[in-house]
C-alpha cells in the first residue's frame, strides 16, 4: 500500500486477508482474521476459476466441509494445496 492509498482509507479500516486492492467493499460479517473461505472466494483467492477449486474440493485435492449447499474451505487447507503443488513442481 502506498503512503497516498494509506493517507485515503479511513481510520480502523481493514482489508480481506486474500483480497487487498480490489477486494470488494467490506462485509458486516468480516473479522479481523478469517479461517475459513467459501469455495467462490477460496477460488479467487487462488486465481483459478470456481469450477476447477470445485473440482479440487471433488477430487480430495482440497478439503472442503459441505454446509447446506455450500462448500467451505479452511484456510490451511490452501495452504496445504500451495505447498503440495510447490513440491510436486520442485520434484
Amino acid at each position: 500500500m502506498t503512503t497516498s492509498q494509506a493517507e485515503d482509507e479511513p481510520s480502523g479500516s481493514t482489508t480481506h486477508p486474500t483480497g487487498g486492492a480490489g477486494s470488494g467493499p467490506k462485509r458486516d460479517n468480516d473479522h479481523a482474521v478469517d479461517f475459513a473461505l467459501t469455495a467462490e472466494e477460496a477460488a479467487k483467492a487462488l486465481h483459478i476459476p470456481y469450477r476447477t477449486c470445485l473440482a479440487a474440493i471433488h477430487s480430495g485435492r482440497l478439503g472442503a466441509v459441505k454446509v447446506g449447499r455450500y462448500y467451505i474451505v479452511p484456510i490451511p487447507e490452501i495452504h496445504r494445496l500451495l505447498a503440495s503443488a510447490i513440491q510436486a513442481d520442485a520434484a
